[in-house]
């Protein structure tokens, strides 16, 4: 994870790095859409698209349904590694 810079492509909504001079794709998520993505301390990728969040275990790279319809606003990574999402209030 360290010296690369991660990013997500505005118009094919998928999760690159840079590094060397150079963008590749992230493995564990070739050809899958990503709106917000982040690494744990385990270096598990835990992601958001449209409509699920999803977990990727660094072990085996077996992707892992966590919820539908998810209505997060962000996500981010404390100093520990743990993951944090920011929950939109429900408007019931």
């Amino acid at each position: 994870m360290k010296g690369k810079l991660y990013f997500i492509r505005f118009s094919s909504l998928e999760a690159y790095y840079y590094e060397n001079k150079k963008m590749k794709a992230i493995p564990a998520l070739f050809n899958t859409t990503v709106n917000q993505f982040v690494f744990d301390k385990d270096n598990n990728i835990f992601f958001i698209n449209s409509t699920e969040l999803f977990g990727i275990k660094n072990s085996d790279n077996k992707v892992i349904f966590l919820e539908d319809n998810p209505r997060f606003l962000g996500m981010a990574v404390d100093h520990a590694g743990h993951v944090h999402l920011c929950e939109m209030e429900s408007t019931l």
